[in-house]
């Protein structure tokens, strides 16, 4: 994935569709905290201190990855089609 900034900025596949997950995207684009790190943003959130809520939100948050690792851009390129909604303002699939 290749991404430019600025106010034509945007992303570029450099793998297929098909083969990218939501995942891998967030991933190369804003880091793996969202799959590892508080969902809340809250600090402490880790095993070593926990906050209240900290059991339910990491089934929350395991789910999540899940899904995330299972969907495609592909199928969300699709989907979005069928729903008739846009992405973004250019999204191109293949």
């Amino acid at each position: 994935m290749t991404s430019y900034r600025g106010p034509k900025g945007g992303v570029t596949l450099v793998n297929d569709a098909q083969k990218t997950s939501l995942a891998g995207t967030v991933s190369a684009l804003d880091g793996t905290e969202m799959f590892t790190e508080c969902m809340l943003g809250l600090p402490g959130g880790g095993h070593a201190a926990p906050y209240p809520a900290h059991d339910s939100w990491i089934e929350v948050r395991q789910k999540f990855a899940d899904v995330a690792r299972r969907v495609t851009l592909d199928l969300l390129g699709e989907k979005s089609s069928e729903l008739h909604v846009r992405l973004a303002r250019e999204f191109r699939v293949g």
